[in-house]
């Protein structure tokens, strides 16, 4: 089963939007490679929050000729940095967002 990291940005959104919207920031394989344009996923679009999800992994699944059903989304954002994680089969990724770390741990202001 392909998994797929994807970092949101609910910020951004549309808040008027029922239940809300999010914007995709990145989207990576499990080797931290862009898929972003592989896949045609725009960073402008806004995704409403209970059914983005579904939205893009159809797209990749179109792209792919993969069934939805066959492919994992992994969400990696600033509430959920990617240090390490582990995928259903059990392997350890690295973290392919060493910046965002960084940022959170405030390394990148010499503290």
């Amino acid at each position: 089963m392909p998994t797929f990291v994807i970092q949101k940005d609910y910020e951004t959104g549309d808040t008027n939007a029922p239940g809300g919207t999010f914007q995709v920031i990145a989207l990576e394989d499990e080797n931290g490679n862009d898929l972003m344009d592989d896949f045609g996923i725009d960073p402008s679009t806004l995704y409403p929050i209970d059914t983005g999800d579904a939205e893009i992994v159809s797209q990749i699944g179109t792209v792919l000729e993969l069934d939805p059903a066959d492919i994992e989304l992994e969400e990696s954002g600033p509430s959920t940095p990617c240090i390490a994680a582990s995928n259903r089969q059990g392997r350890v990724r690295k973290c392919t967002r060493p910046w965002l770390v960084q940022s959170l741990m405030g390394w990148n202001h010499g503290q």
